[in-house]
């Protein structure tokens, strides 16, 4: 469905046979492309 801008969100399901080393290597993945593309993070929750 379309939403409004600023409003995106991208979701995937990583599945049950997916082990830490894929895991690892995705969220590495995310990481460069965030800083790559200078996108917004969300804050941590505390």
């Amino acid at each position: 469905p379309t939403v409004p801008r600023g409003t995106e969100r991208l979701r995937f399901t990583p599945s049950p046979v997916h082990g830490p080393k894929e895991m690892d290597a995705l969220v590495r993945s995310l990481d460069s492309l965030w800083s790559h593309c200078a996108l917004n993070r969300a804050e941590l929750a505390g």
